[in-house]
């Protein structure tokens, strides 16, 4: 789009995500999900996982219930629910009434980009010669 009609449909346009992340959150989901004035529920797995001791056990039952509660939750109350990536079978988060699928993350994509810079950097060290090359500054070189 043109740089004006982007500004004019990115002010004007607005889509209201609640993110649900916390045991706590999960508590009251269906009460937060009767809210009006918003579109949708995203469920955050890395962090529910962390917060109940088990970081990263994205198929740990308790995940999975949450889940699948927090996307009832917005069907029953006509918001769509959102997969903030595929840590599921496709099939079934959209069984399961997942309208909206991320897929990526910002520190995914940030941390894909970083490595491939430093390894860019390395290379053009590897590069120079031996005279011009800076001291090793770290043990994890």
């Amino acid at each position: 789009l043109p740089l004006d009609e982007y500004i004019q449909h990115s002010n004007t346009e607005r889509l209201i995500i609640f993110q649900i992340e916390s045991p706590e959150a999960l508590e009251h989901v269906e009460a937060i999900a009767a809210v009006p004035g918003f579109d949708g529920l995203m469920f955050g797995p890395g962090d529910f996982s962390h917060r109940i001791g088990k970081a990263g056990q994205y198929n740990a039952p308790e995940v999975a219930v949450a889940r699948k509660r927090i996307a009832a939750a917005a069907a029953k109350n006509g918001k769509f629910a959102m997969a903030a990536g595929l840590f599921a079978p496709f099939g079934d988060l959209v069984a399961e009434g997942h309208k909206v699928i991320g897929i990526g993350a910002d520190v995914i994509g940030i941390t894909a980009y970083v490595k491939q810079r430093l390894e860019l950097m390395q290379n053009h060290i590897a590069e120079l010669p031996a005279a011009l090359k800076p001291a090793a500054r770290s043990p994890y070189a």
